[in-house]
């Protein structure tokens, strides 16, 4: 009984190791995605900031041609 027993222990054991193995395989991949969450994030926030400037130049140019719309209607 105590070689069966001594078995079971064994398997019980090495199940725990490969358990704890994958454990920390699993935590440096989530580690990586959050990282890599962190710079899409990131990145997303700085195209809206480009975007907001582009926005701002648009209208800018809008307003530039309606100066320019008026002043040949009052020439022409």
């Amino acid at each position: 009984m105590t070689d069966q027993a001594n078995i079971v222990l064994e398997h019980l054991r090495a199940m725990r190791n490969e358990i704890a193995d994958l454990k920390k395989e699993m935590l440096q991949g989530f580690t990586n995605v959050e990282h890599r969450l962190g710079r899409v994030e990131a990145t997303v926030g700085e195209l809206h900031t480009d975007y907001a400037a582009l926005s701002g130049r648009i209208d800018q140019v809008q307003a530039d041609v309606r100066v320019l719309k008026s002043r040949t209607e009052t020439v022409g």
